[in-house]
């Protein structure tokens, strides 16, 4: 067993012995210590590659996808962390923890070894039970994309109210994450989008809004979906409006990185 598996093992056991009244009023502690133990055993890794974080109800894996394979056509070596996998530059495996946001030390350990390999971006997928458990916490955002919210997700939060909270402490995150150019996408045809916007702006990130009125008229059958991006009639096999969505926010994003509209349409 590794140090840092050890001291997480640890530190879990010392939440099973604890009243479980203790153990919720030093939850905040215990999560807090174990973010930044994780990140000061790695090095904090985030510091030292562009980190970039895709959230919401749906759609988070196909967006983390979109954007891994429209860099990786603009010629940068990537990380990507989502529910399907784990893949830093060309070695990829499969995701078998039945989590997208696996432990701190985990992501720690992705991101030190997404740096060591000389990685220009790390895309992760981050969940509202993660935030809730400041599993981001230590994890310095360049860019964060939010796809939209719904109440399909609520049960371990009690309400709906408390999976938006939790959602928005990751647009909060990316506001004072520290880094010297951050951006913020989201999808403004949704009413959340619109305050992840307002909400990292505040902290000087860089509104990237992206919605369905900036590509129409678009098509979506039984082919794909076709649209029109920046004068460039884009095709995709993906289908349904709602990838529609998921194609603008890697496309949004993308631009916002200088990647072109012919590399995109790749």
């Amino acid at each position: 067993m590794f140090p840092n598996e050890l001291l997480e093992t640890v530190l879990r056991r010392i939440k099973y012995v604890i009243p479980t009244a203790l153990f919720r009023a030093l939850a905040p502690m215990y999560h807090f210590l174990l973010a930044f133990l994780s990140a000061l055993y790695y090095g904090f890794p985030s510091r030292k590659i562009l980190v970039v974080a895709v959230t919401g109800t749906n759609g988070k894996t196909t967006v983390t996808e979109l954007v891994n394979a429209i860099l990786e056509e603009a010629g940068y070596m990537i990380a990507l962390s989502n529910t399907l996998r784990f893949k830093v530059g060309r070695e990829s495996v499969v995701n078998v923890f039945k989590m997208t946001m696996p432990g701190r030390f985990f992501l720690q350990r992705f991101l030190r070894e997404a740096v060591n390999a000389t990685c220009r971006y790390a895309v992760i997928e981050l969940t509202s039970e993660g935030a809730r458990q400041s599993r981001h916490f230590f994890i310095a955002l360049d860019a964060l994309i939010f796809t939209n919210l719904t109440p399909e997700h609520v049960e371990s939060h009690g309400s709906f109210e408390k999976y938006r909270d939790a959602k928005r402490k990751l647009a909060r995150a990316l506001a004072y994450s520290g880094k010297p150019k951050k951006y913020m996408v989201a999808n403004s045809d949704d009413t959340e989008g619109k305050n992840f916007l307002r909400i990292a702006g505040r902290g000087g990130a860089e509104r990237v809004p992206y919605s369905l009125a900036h590509v129409e008229p678009y098509r979506a059958d039984e082919n794909g979906v076709t649209f029109t991006f920046e004068g460039e009639e884009i095709h995709s096999p993906l289908l349904g409006v709602f990838n529609i969505r998921n194609l603008l926010a890697a496309a949004a994003f993308a631009r916002s990185q200088g990647v072109s509209v012919a590399t995109i349409k790749r």
